[in-house]
């Protein structure tokens, strides 16, 4: 599981990144397992383009300056990861 984590548009530049990531640190630990979660913190930069976009999902969120957690399932190639 991979979890992209958002802040708002209107965080401080210099907590941005820290604060997104602790955001989905916040979700992951909710979950049961979470061995296999990895969060990825993308501060401000995925929101600030999702803000100037008409056709986004997370648009209104992003231009409201909130932020959000996505959620994705990663499949396994067949390797020794399965």
């Amino acid at each position: 599981v991979q979890l992209d984590s958002h802040c708002g548009t209107i965080a401080p530049n210099s907590v941005a990144t820290s604060f997104s990531r602790s955001r989905g640190e916040s979700i992951k630990d909710v979950l049961y397992d979470q061995t296999r979660v990895e969060v990825i913190g993308w501060g401000k930069r995925i929101a600030n383009k999702v803000a100037r976009s008409d056709n986004h999902a997370f648009g209104e969120l992003a231009r409201e300056g909130r932020g959000w957690v996505e959620v994705y399932f990663v499949l396994s190639d067949g390797g020794d990861d399965t």
